[in-house]
């Protein structure tokens, strides 16, 4: 048996099983057994501990996990203003008013750092929130050819916005 499944194994309740903050594990309702798990497409079950929360992508049906853990996993139902290192990767994308990085977990930005980003998308862009890729969008107007990776899904979509213009 892995060390990771052993500390899974040492919560004996619900409650101790979700709100562990140092592993991934699941509270298994049929066998009363906190489980360590690697899944990431649970979506945001209340019975996911704060790392499993935050590692999900997306749920059994497909549809995307914009999970926030805060005492138990939930779905975020409004839209969220602030990063928050208790944000899944999708929910951290999503945040409309600040300047968030995902990189393992959702980290604020300095506008300053957001700017350079923005600057440099023809560089390999990381994973950021929407306020950083509505930058880029407006650095774009330099006539300079911009690409813009999206990596809300798991592999990048590449697109070449349809505003800009080529210079020979």
């Amino acid at each position: 048996m892995s060390r990771a499944s052993l500390s899974c194994d040492y919560y004996q309740s619900e409650i101790d099983c979700i709100q562990n903050g140092n592993s991934k594990c699941r509270w298994n309702e049929i066998t009363s057994q906190c489980l360590y798990t690697d899944g990431v497409n649970f979506g945001c079950s209340n019975l996911l501990s704060s790392q499993t929360c935050i590692a999900q992508t997306y749920y059994p049906d497909g549809t995307m996990a914009e999970c926030i853990f805060s005492g138990y996993c939930r779905k975020v139902t409004t839209l969220l203003s602030n990063c928050s290192k208790n944000l899944s990767r999708a929910a951290c994308l999503a945040v409309q008013d600040d300047y968030c990085f995902w990189n393992d977990s959702c980290q604020t930005i300095s506008e300053s750092e957001a700017n350079s980003i923005a600057w440099s998308a023809s560089d390999s862009i990381q994973l950021v929130s929407v306020k950083i890729c509505r930058l880029i969008t407006a650095s774009a107007g330099n006539e300079q050819e911009q690409r813009v990776k999206l990596f809300i899904n798991p592999e990048p979509i590449q697109f070449q916005p349809p505003f800009i213009r080529h210079t020979s």
